[in-house]
């Protein structure tokens, strides 16, 4: 069976893998990283207001993913969560394709809560590898890390601020690391690139070291904006934190996106290794058992699956009105057609309000099959992802866990189906 992938983020590449592994013959189209590459570095399921408390003594506001799944396809009509709720029990498995396929930036998905550049805090189902030796733990003593020549990379002060604000021991230690001329205001992707040689992690450690001696003395944990390496984060934390005498982990990340750049760097890994053909191209349209290029090639399949993304990605654009560009696909917020409507009355109020333009995708069936104009299943057609309608990650907080789950769910189907 022939399966062609339309997307290069974390959706599209679990439909990939999943059908690789299952005998698939797949090739993946992208013109460009998914939207995956702008990654912060969590893996949510739902976000905090549906994240049950599992009490003590486990860490404080942590949850369980499934039981948060699960309360957001009860309260929230549309969402892909609802529509898959008979299926909603595989979500460990699709967190748990994350280490396995992805090594290099994931371990066990292990739900806690993280620190943002901004001095808040996250709470997710799990995180990459690096963040989750930040994790926020109750009882730890916090040494935000900042850059003593270079002040404006990582504004120690305001993260301490915030986080002692939150209830936690934080304080801010200011590194003479970039003490050398030809180091200031070099970007992040710069500073990480050069902390993947030994010598340079290690001589940050014992800068670190110093600054946390006369700044935060009695921390237990280090904490690193996210430029902790390119190639190898956690072992980069490891001679960081062996220099500085204590345990090293990084905060979330900003844009542009180190722990992004990382994850794309493991999803391509992963692909290539797994045998699946990357076609680097960008697709014009999408029609029953034939993909046409900008190129004006041509390549058949038997079934797809669409990972396009949303705005970022161009699954879902808008101009005159909204439309899917490859298909021609219907698209809906979760409880509307969406068409030709104004567009401010389906903007929010705030990033985390709902708003219906945000929802804006494609709606699928209980097996991930893509739905024509008339609610019919296209027979070759799957959907993964952001490209899915009805899910808004600002609102209800389902990011790369709704990704892998419904690229599973749709990979593994769409093989089954032939």
């Amino acid at each position: 069976m022939r399966l062609l992938v339309a997307g290069g983020g974390l959706a599209g590449s679990v439909a990939a893998l999943v059908a690789r592994e299952a005998g698939a013959e797949v090739r993946l189209v992208r013109a460009a990283p998914g939207a995956s590459a702008l990654s912060l570095g969590l893996v949510e399921v739902a976000g905090e207001r549906f994240i049950p408390s599992l009490g003590e003594p486990a860490p404080r506001g942590v949850g369980d993913p499934l039981a948060a799944a699960r309360q957001v396809a009860a309260l929230t009509p549309g969402h892909p969560y609802r529509t898959l709720q008979a299926s909603l029990e595989r979500i460990p498995e699709a967190l748990g394709l994350l280490p396995r396929w992805f090594p290099a930036v994931f371990g066990p998905m292990v739900p806690g809560r993280f620190a943002t550049p901004l001095g808040t805090v996250r709470r997710a189902a799990g995180a990459q590898r690096s963040q989750a030796a930040g994790a926020l733990v109750d009882g730890s003593r916090l040494a935000l890390v900042g850059f003593r020549d270079d002040p404006a990379l990582f504004d120690a002060g305001l993260v301490a601020a915030g986080l002692a604000e939150a209830g936690l021991d934080a304080r801010a230690a200011w590194c003479d690391f970039l003490d050398r001329r030809e180091l200031v205001g070099r970007s992040p992707f710069e500073l990480a690139a050069l902390l993947d040689r030994p010598e340079e992690a290690r001589r940050l450690g014992e800068s670190v070291g110093r600054a946390i001696a006369r700044d935060a003395a009695g921390a237990t944990l280090a904490l690193l904006p996210p430029i902790a390496g390119i190639e190898r984060p956690v072992e980069t934390l490891e001679r960081i934190g062996a220099a500085a005498g204590l345990r090293a982990g990084e905060t979330l990340g900003w844009l542009p996106s180190v722990p992004g750049f990382r994850l794309q760097r493991a999803l391509d890994a992963a692909l290539r290794q797994a045998g699946v053909e990357l076609v680097e191209a960008e697709l014009r349209r999408l029609e029953p058992g034939r993909a046409l290029l900008e190129s004006e090639r041509t390549l058949d399949f038997d079934r797809a699956v669409l990972a396009t993304g949303r705005f970022i990605g161009g699954g879902v654009r808008r101009g005159e009105a909204f439309v899917e560009p490859l298909v021609g696909l219907p698209l809906w917020d979760g409880r509307v057609a969406l068409a030709a409507q104004l567009i401010e009355p389906l903007l929010g109020d705030s990033p985390e309000a709902p708003a219906a333009a945000f929802r804006a995708g494609v709606r699928i069936d209980q097996r991930c099959r893509a739905l024509d104009g008339d609610g019919r299943p296209l027979g070759w057609l799957w959907a993964a992802g952001s490209v899915v309608g009805g899910a808004d990650q600002g609102a209800d907080g389902a990011g790369l866990g709704l990704c892998a789950f419904t690229g599973l769910l749709a990979g593994r189907d769409a093989v089954a189906a032939s």
